[in-house]
């Protein structure tokens, strides 16, 4: 569920760098030309992520402010903190990032991406970069707005904004994405743009949650794909997988993101050894590089995590956020790397299969040279053909005969 070499592979794949350059006040002055509606401008550095006092939450979606970030070529960027649901169905801030084309916005498509593992503290959200002019979407944010579509990528609630992240909750995370679609459509007054989700790792199964979840969350919403690489599908058995290897850190950040999320599972009062309670306590504050290392070749007997793991309560509440309850009614691309040494082929396989058992339009391709991250860059001619195919209108290929085959 990595995301830490995904600066390279996009950069390969656009053929961009990111933009560049120090710290700017763009965004004192106001908001650019392609802001429909009157939008309070944020502060900068820390204060971006936390709301106002007098922010009133009304609707998911709903906009509280946002601030200008460096911007591809004919385009406008900015920050956005924007209000979405909690786990107890309040409102809640979260923060992302959005780029519109500087002329057609109100009537463009929307591209909505969700991101992979960065990690669990503030500091880890992707959006803190490009106040920096160093954000890592910013080869992706190209090529949509050089197609004439917005761009927009939530941080997920907890990142940045304050409270614990719900890593791998994804019913959270893909509300968080579907109301960063409403948030982009209402900051450019478009009116039922045509909608298309992708996500890679832990935003990959973000993404197909959404398009699950879109029916009944944001039946407004006029969704025409999505398309996810690198899925974790088969949640309860994912400690096992991961047991001793090098990504072994999902385990407890999972144990900690449904611990902080449903309080009935009781985690804290787990019985844990030493080792155990130590991790918990500190990952909440850590970036995926860290974790990443401090974890490798870790295993569940080293931190008692069993004491959670095998607990019917957890299993339950995973088995709730896994994919393939509910079948999404767009087209579906799925795309794997037979190298994936963090998510087994297998398990997009067997997603696939399910998908297509429930009636969905699925093309999905194992990549025979590519990993968990690369994977990106080998199938990206036949992700963004899939995407521009579903905005053209063109009918959606199935492979769903040929879903055990490598490409």
């Amino acid at each position: 569920m990595a995301r830490y070499a995904v600066l390279a592979v996009v950069a390969a794949l656009v053929g961009v760098a990111g933009c560049s350059g120090a710290e700017s006040d763009i965004g004192e002055e106001g908001l650019g030309d392609t802001a429909a509606v009157d939008i309070p401008v944020a502060p900068g550095g820390s204060e971006f992520y936390i709301a106002p006092p007098t922010a009133v939450a009304s609707e998911p979606g709903d906009l509280i402010w946002a601030r200008q970030i460096e911007s591809p070529e004919d385009g406008e960027g900015y920050g956005i903190l924007y209000w979405s649901t909690a786990a107890d169905g309040s409102l809640i801030p979260v923060s992302g990032v959005l780029f519109v084309p500087e002329s057609g916005a109100d009537t463009a498509p929307v591209l909505a991406w969700a991101h992979g593992t960065d990690g669990l503290g503030d500091g880890c959200a992707p959006s803190v970069s490009f106040f920096s002019g160093q954000g890592d979407l910013a080869a992706l944010a190209e090529h949509a707005i050089d197609d004439g579509a917005v761009f927009v990528a939530t941080d997920y609630q907890g990142l940045g904004t304050p409270g614990e992240h719900p890593y791998m909750v994804n019913e959270l995370s893909a509300r968080n994405v579907l109301d960063s679609v409403r948030a982009a459509s209402r900051f450019t007054g478009a009116e039922s743009p045509a909608v298309a989700l992708m996500g890679q790792s832990q935003g990959g199964a973000a993404a197909l949650f959404a398009a699950e979840l879109q029916p009944t969350y944001a039946p407004e919403l006029s969704l025409i794909g999505a398309a996810a690489l690198s899925v974790p599908y088969g949640l309860d058995s994912l400690a096992d997988v991961l047991e001793g290897g090098q990504a072994f850190g999902y385990v407890p950040m999972t144990v900690h993101g449904y611990g902080a999320t449903y309080p009935e599972l009781d985690v804290d009062g787990a019985d844990l050894n030493d080792a155990g309670r130590t991790a918990l306590d500190d990952i909440g504050d850590q970036c995926i590089g860290q974790i990443i290392e401090e974890f490798a070749g870790k295993s569940q007997d080293d931190y008692g995590l069993d004491a959670v793991l095998d607990d019917p309560r957890f299993r339950a509440e995973l088995d709730r956020n896994d994919l393939g309850h509910v079948m999404p009614t767009v087209p579906v691309f799925l795309a794997h790397g037979k190298l994936d040494d963090t998510i087994p082929v297998e398990s997009v396989r067997e997603l696939g299969r399910a998908y297509c058992e429930g009636g969905v339009t699925v093309e999905g391709k194992v990549y025979p040279d590519a990993g968990h991250v690369d994977v990106l860059e080998a199938a990206s001619d036949d992700l963004f053909t899939f995407l521009e195919d579903r905005a053209a209108g063109e009918t959606a290929t199935s492979t769903c005969d040929s879903l055990t085959q490598d490409r």
